[in-house]
């Protein structure tokens, strides 16, 4: 079906066509993978007597996950505080 425009008119809304994409999606989307590359369940089909069974199945899978992903990276030696000294030479140049 073709559209039929009129352009002697001045169109109103147009519903459903919005065209906008949301901003910076592709960092989005690598933020998300790489903070959960899948989701830390087995597949399967599993089922529960309990909401609370569900929840705490749920809940041991999603930690595990995160450890194994805490584990993976590498370590960070934190940073030696910076002493007065040193932050006026940084700041105000080397002469005293």
């Amino acid at each position: 079906m073709k559209r039929v425009v009129n352009l002697e008119e001045t169109p109103g809304k147009v519903v459903g066509d919005s065209g906008r994409a949301v901003p910076n999606y592709d960092r989005l989307v690598e933020t998300g993978q790489s903070v959960m590359p899948r989701l830390p369940f087995p597949k399967g089909v599993y089922r529960f007597r309990t909401h609370e069974e569900a929840d705490a199945w749920t809940e041991r899978h999603i930690l595990k996950a995160a450890l194994k992903q805490a584990h993976a990276r590498p370590k960070e030696k934190p940073k030696k505080p910076e002493g007065l000294r040193q932050w006026l030479k940084r700041v105000f140049g080397a002469g005293e």
